[in-house]
Parts: C-alpha cells; structure tokens; sequence
C-alpha cells in the first residue's frame, strides 16, 4: 500500500509540474544571456554590440491553443496587449542633458524561425489599494 501511495505521489508532482522551458539556440548551444559590448563611447555618441546567443520557449495552452511563450534570458518582453508579445533586451543608458536623441540600429545579421504560434501580450491590469499603485505582474 505504500509504495502505491508514493507511486501516486511522484506521479501527481510529475503531471502538475509546470512546462519546460526549451533553449533555442542562435549563437550558443548553453543558455546564456545576450552578450553586450560597449564599442566606443564618446561625448557625441555611446555603441553596443549585442549578440543575442538564443531564448528560451515555453508551451501555453489557453483555450486548446498551444502558443509559444519567448523569452531571452536575462530581459523582458515587449508588446501591444493582443499583439505578439516579443522578447526584448533592455540597457539603461546615460544620456547628458542636450536637445536631441538619436537611436540608431545597424542590424548585423538575423535569423527567420518559422512554426511558432507567439503568445499574445496580456493586458497589464494595476492593482489600486488607498492611492497606492503597484503593477502586480513586476512585484511577482
């Protein structure tokens, strides 16, 4: 009887643990951040190199849809609420007080991944408790 009652234990822990994430790999076969380079920096003008060495995709089914959640290790996500939500690399960057800024990207190379069907960008709700505001979906 006991090894029946762990039998079905270790396989309640196996059927409601959560999906595992898959490593997609574009640079590198181990998942690693996305390596970014400071090229030069000077007064009029700050360059990065980044190589985005791949991401992370875990299955969600949400109505008997399976979509494929992207994520790169180490960053966020970007996305209109019902549009595709997009893996996204954020570097915070001083700028000196002046009157204009400019962003430019100089795409090196790229990569087309077909067959996945990307999760859309969920609405971001904020939870308001006496005039105080939190995003709950950062604090989790």
């Amino acid at each position: 009887m006991k090894k029946l009652y762990l039998l079905l234990v270790i396989l309640s822990f196996i059927t409601n643990a959560p999906a595992q994430q898959q490593w997609i790999t574009l640079t590198n076969n181990h998942p690693t951040a996305p390596v970014i380079t400071l090229e030069h920096s000077l007064n009029s003008e700050v360059s990065y190199t980044i190589d985005i060495t791949g991401m992370y995709k875990q299955d969600t089914t949400v109505n008997s849809i399976t979509y494929n959640r992207l994520s790169i290790l180490q960053n966020g996500k970007w996305g209109e609420p019902g549009y595709p939500e997009i893996p996204a690399i954020y570097k915070l960057v001083a700028i000196p007080e002046c009157e204009t800024v400019s962003v430019i990207f100089h795409v090196t190379d790229s990569v087309v991944l077909d067959g996945y069907n990307v999760y859309p960008a969920p609405v971001i709700v904020l939870d308001s408790i006496n005039g105080f505001m939190q995003n709950v979906e950062v604090f989790t």
